[in-house]
């Protein structure tokens, strides 16, 4: 049969110099020291840097201008400016730039803009996309367009 120790000798174990030792010798194969002044010191809560990464707006109000979009993809590094409407289901890529400024810019439903694109417009026209158009990379598309 085992017989079971009482708590409080298990306690004198796991407090005995020797068990020590070897908890010590098996932690620091987890506790890898960089040899800097951050080995001893741990930051709280308050001390430490919480800032997001980027704070780019991609859909920003111009006056009383204001982007209107539904159910699409606009990325990160999209930018949306002024009087701009996107259909449902557009894609708008990286680093894109639609200007809204001047007049409207309409963006048909399923279209997609490819990365590193402008659209801009005159007082006189507007300028729109029609459904299900395909934008490729590096475009500039103006106001006559």
């Amino acid at each position: 049969t085992i017989k079971m120790l009482p708590s409080k000798y298990l306690r004198r174990l796991f407090k005995s110099s020797m068990l020590k030792a070897v908890r010590g010798e098996a932690g620091r194969g987890y506790n890898l020291p960089t040899g800097g002044i951050t080995d001893s010191v741990t930051s709280t809560k308050d001390l430490t840097y919480t800032d997001e990464l980027s704070k780019h707006r991609n859909c920003i109000s111009l006056y009383d201008l204001t982007p209107h979009y539904e159910e699409n993809y606009i990325s990160e590094t999209a930018t949306v400016v002024g009087e701009v409407q996107i259909e449902p289901w557009a894609t708008i890529w990286n680093n894109v730039v639609i200007r809204g400024d001047i007049n409207l810019v309409v963006i048909g439903p399923y279209s997609s803009v490819g990365d590193n694109t402008v659209i801009q417009t005159v007082a006189s026209l507007p300028t729109g996309l029609p459904a299900k158009c395909f934008i490729g990379m590096n475009v500039t598309i103006h106001s006559d367009c």
